[in-house]
């Protein structure tokens, strides 16, 4: 069972990731779903990217597939969070980037040393 993708489909992660994510992590907040009353937040992928060839756009399972084994949330090329670019043409719109990295390291290492 170790590493083995039978045992749960891109389709369950999928829905993990996004609509089960909200009702877990935030249930106050309606998301995870493009449904009117639900927040804005959408992650928009390029499907010209190498990591999502070949892909079959008119093959929902298909789409899903690369979505969850070939690619990650570092690839969006934008990032809409309650209706505001957060990331635009895989830039932050509101932090610096290299003090965020600067502040992960400081917080990794000292994880790391206790």
């Amino acid at each position: 069972m170790d590493k083995d993708p039978s045992v749960i489909s891109s389709n369950e992660i999928f829905r993990l990731a996004t609509y089960d994510a909200y009702r877990i992590l935030y249930p106050e907040l309606k998301g995870g779903a493009i449904k009117k009353g639900y927040v804005a937040d959408i992650a928009v992928f390029d499907i010209f990217e190498s990591n999502l060839k070949p892909l079959s756009i008119n093959d929902r399972n298909h789409v899903i597939n690369h979505l969850v084994y070939a690619s990650c949330g570092m690839k969006a090329k934008h990032v809409i969070v309650n209706g505001k670019f957060s990331i635009m043409n895989y830039k932050s719109t509101s932090e610096d980037e290299q003090e965020l990295l600067i502040k992960f390291d400081e917080v990794f290492n000292r994880f790391m040393r206790s």
